[in-house]
């Protein structure tokens, strides 16, 4: 077609040669673009572990902030709560510990006061007797 071309109009000689060097610079990129190719080693394991964990950061950045750095950021809030989370479920533990061994000494002691009641009762109708006569 460009041969044409220049046959019919010999201005079109110069079309002709920056068609020459325009497939010319393709061919040598096409080459260099192959060799550069067989180069790079694809690791289709890799490439679908790095697409997923973009896809990870992606979700992360919709749910808890526009950026990496907001998404650490509400991470390392989060961790803190659960910190002070874990820190109350201990501090409960130990005051229902504290609880159960004052029940304990509640419960000795409430015993201890009914027998102590109870040896005291029959001594208890003689006691109001004796008062009145004074």
């Amino acid at each position: 077609m460009l041969a044409e071309l220049q046959r019919v109009d010999s201005g079109a000689a110069n079309l002709v040669e920056l068609h020459a060097q325009a497939s010319e610079t393709m061919r040598e990129l096409q080459s260099a673009v192959s060799h550069y190719a067989d180069k790079v080693d694809v690791d289709p394991a890799r490439l679908a572990e790095l697409e997923e964990r973009l896809n990870l950061l992606h979700t992360l950045k919709r749910k808890y902030g526009a950026s990496i750095a907001e998404v650490i950021t509400f991470g390392d809030e989060a961790k803190q709560k659960l910190q002070v989370l874990e820190s109350r479920d201990v501090e409960l533990a130990r005051l229902n510990a504290a609880l159960e061994k004052l029940d304990t000494e509640i419960f000795s002691v409430g015993k201890k006061l009914s027998a102590a009641r109870k040896k005291v009762i029959p001594s208890l109708p003689r006691l109001s007797a004796s008062s009145l006569k004074i």
